[in-house]
């Protein structure tokens, strides 16, 4: 069920194909009136981040006995406290906590709470919450694997939608305070920056070694095409799905320690860990000149999207959790 009621009919047909029926939108029955008719046959109920559950939980709890996952896809408030910490904003401190107080709700108030990485397991254990009520659904990618060239790429590539606070955030600090040092040690090198950006911000940003390409159709060029990948936040939380897109495809990345937060990197080992300017414009120029250690990154970078992040992990956490409602009893009862 979309939460705003709309899906597109490409979308529609994708999820029809895959056996999934989508409820919820224009000229179907509204959630509680699907719940009234089909509450009662209800296993488990998925409430995918915390303003969708806000709106919901109540409601599933009231007309169904389902077992109820909330997947909070990242702690939301903690990226938000980082942000107010970065930039020193009191009003922004305020929403902080207002959003921890709402997912620490409906975090007692689901039976299983779902994180994206052990981080937020220890971080939640210390607010409280009991261990066997949190499980582990990381970001889903598989390695695609093929025979990278490091003599075949070039530059560097940073991907993100520049309307996500932490993505802008750290596309100015690349353009500011970055490209600089960079310019000195890697002549003729260029950033591409790729995500959905505002005309405005793409003209202020791009420059001669900055290119600007907005949103693309297709990742994969780009990902074939550079050295190395860039995640340089100063903010944010959970796990970066352009760090595991990035390794999923044989492209080394050079990250902060707030992106490498949850991911199971190790430096030197599966990407390189850099924090402030300086520190992070000579790892990238280190990697970028050095083919034996780019090599190394490379192929354990897809050995950690396979063993940390994979479909098969994925569907072995979700069926630990729900089972096969056709083998099962009654979902479980809340507390």
């Amino acid at each position: 069920m979309p939460d705003n009621g709309q899906v597109s009919a490409t979308s529609t047909h994708l999820l029809a194909d895959a056996g999934i029926r989508v409820i919820g939108i224009a000229g179907q029955l509204r959630l509680d009136q699907w719940l009234a008719a089909e509450g009662h046959r209800l296993h488990a109920a998925f409430l995918a981040r915390h303003h969708v559950a806000t709106r919901h939980i109540a409601l599933i709890r009231a007309l169904s006995k389902a077992q109820v996952l909330f997947d909070t896809v990242d702690l939301h408030h903690i990226r938000l406290q980082r942000a107010a910490e970065l930039q020193n904003d009191a009003s922004a401190a305020r929403t902080a906590e207002r959003v921890r107080s709402e997912e620490m709700r409906l975090i007692d108030a689901a039976d299983t709470t779902l994180v994206v990485s052990g981080t937020e397991v220890d971080y939640l254990h210390t607010q409280g919450v009991t261990r066997s009520r949190i499980s582990v659904l990381s970001n889903i990618h598989d390695p695609q694997r093929n025979s990278r060239s490091y003599a075949d790429t070039r530059d560097l590539l940073f991907v993100g939608g520049f309307l996500h606070h932490p993505n802008r955030e750290a596309v100015e600090w690349l353009r500011s305070q970055v490209m600089p040092l960079l310019r000195l040690r890697l002549t003729g090198i260029t950033l591409h920056v790729v995500g959905d950006m505002p005309d405005e911000d793409a003209q202020r940003i791009r420059c001669a070694d900055i290119q600007v390409h907005g949103h693309v159709a297709t990742l994969e060029p780009h990902l074939a095409a550079a050295r190395i990948s860039l995640a340089p936040l100063l903010s944010g939380a959970g796990v970066k799905g352009k760090i595991n897109q990035a390794m999923s495809h044989g492209l080394p990345v050079v990250a902060t320690s707030i992106a490498a937060e949850g991911m199971f990197l190790q430096h030197g080992h599966d990407a390189l860990i850099a924090d402030g300017a300086t520190a992070f414009a000579a790892e990238v120029a280190r990697l970028y000149e050095d083919e034996q250690l780019w090599m190394k990154l490379s192929g354990n970078g897809y050995d950690n999207v396979e063993k940390h992040f994979s479909s098969d992990l994925a569907r072995s956490t979700l069926l630990q959790l729900i089972g096969h409602p056709d083998r099962m009893g009654p979902a479980v009862p809340h507390p």
